[in-house]
């Protein structure tokens, strides 16, 4: 038997709690599902989905990828412009998925 449980860790966003998933999956994919769930991170009549963007980006699916590869450059967004990102998004394609 274990002597201590693990307790969900939560982020706190517009007063509202996240998880991490439902961060990723949720705010900045917009409400897009996860390729291993067979819902959406948020329901329809989630009072949440009010913070999301009428703006989606889908290059932000590119920082929402949990390969070691994509985390070596999210350092490179702070103040990127669109085409510094890109560059990035082209080159990281090109060396490490075409390979």
């Amino acid at each position: 038997m274990s002597l201590y449980t693990v307790k969900p860790f939560y982020y706190n966003i517009g007063g509202y709690k996240f998880s991490l998933e439902e961060i990723k999956h949720g705010l900045l994919r917009n409400n897009i599902k996860s390729p291993q769930n067979y819902m959406r991170s948020l329901a329809s009549n989630d009072e949440r989905l009010s913070l999301l963007s009428d703006f989606f980006d889908p290059r932000i699916d590119f920082v929402c990828l949990d390969y070691p590869e994509c985390l070596e450059l999210i350092d490179s967004f702070e103040g990127s412009t669109d085409e510094q990102l890109e560059s990035e998004l082209e080159n990281f394609v090109q060396n490490v998925i075409e390979g």
